[in-house]
């Protein structure tokens, strides 16, 4: 049997690994991410991040932060993804995946910091290292 290829997880991340095929996707989640943003920025960057997943009772994991990265990592046939767990009940879980995404909905950007920090990538990089971030001139 040959060892699974994490080179797309961040080394500090690979003890985290999981089965990409041993997790489902939160049943109801009402976020609606773009799956294609974040496989272009794990196709250049990498997974820096886990994701934050549950053990249901049937022995399957379920996402509860982090779905997207989920289905970003699955097209780009990634056969692994790194898992932090957590024991929530249900409801607990659908809260915990209310907060994350609703925090991050309520924080804002300085608008003059944000055109200082695109332009300074843009300028020392090439193109596709800013399109990886999902940003661009505009």
């Amino acid at each position: 049997m040959t060892d699974p290829d994490l080179s797309g997880i961040a080394p500090d991340l690979r003890d985290f690994a999981v089965p990409v095929e041993e997790l489902a996707h939160l049943e109801g989640n009402p976020r609606r991410g773009d799956v294609a943003a974040v496989a272009r920025s794990y196709a250049r960057f990498g997974q820096r991040k886990p994701i934050v997943a549950r053990r249901r009772e049937d022995g399957t994991g379920e996402g509860i932060a982090g779905n997207h990265q989920l289905a970003a990592a699955r097209s780009l046939g990634w056969s692994h993804i790194a898992v932090v767990w957590t024991d929530d009940d249900d409801a607990t879980a659908r809260a915990y995946a209310l907060a994350d995404n609703r925090t991050a909905d309520l924080g804002g950007y300085d608008d003059a910091a944000l055109a200082e920090m695109v332009l300074a990538v843009r300028a020392e990089s090439a193109a596709t290292l800013l399109a990886a971030t999902g940003w661009d001139l505009e």
